[in-house]
């Protein structure tokens, strides 16, 4: 898992650059995340690989898919939906009733995965950044 999470994610759109990262951090921030579902999160397989993964977080519920990607090869074939979708049908069979997502904006991919999936804007943020000189 922690290698498509960091190959799927490594082309994602964003305003934050960041490097891929390491398992053991991936393992502290991700795996071992108390609010992790792992039987609502889920994986697809390709030829026996792992190849695209939805991952759930989950607060009674409510929950929230908190990173769905699919590596770069075997994109466009419809992988990153079905994995979503199944994890939301776990969560919802699994007592949830409300699911949040989120993406960047110049996510194209994902944002007609999540209309698809009927995923309603509720909320916009922005990020701003400010370089600063020493004094």
């Amino acid at each position: 898992m922690h290698r498509v999470d960091v190959l799927a994610s490594a082309d994602e759109p964003g305003d934050v650059v960041s490097g891929a990262i390491g398992y053991a951090d991936w393992l502290a921030t991700t795996w071992d995340n108390v609010g992790l579902d792992r039987e609502a999160s889920m994986g697809a397989e390709v030829d026996g690989e792992l190849v695209s993964i939805s991952l759930v977080k989950r607060d009674g519920a409510r929950m929230w898919s908190d990173y769905t990607g699919t590596v770069p090869d075997p994109r466009g074939r419809g992988l990153a939906r079905l994995v979503k979708l199944a994890a939301l049908h776990r969560a919802a069979a699994r007592g949830v009733t409300v699911a949040y997502t989120g993406n960047d904006a110049a996510n194209a991919p994902m944002l007609a995965v999540n209309n698809r999936l009927g995923y309603q804007q509720v909320a916009t943020q922005w990020s701003c950044v400010r370089e600063l000189r020493p004094a």
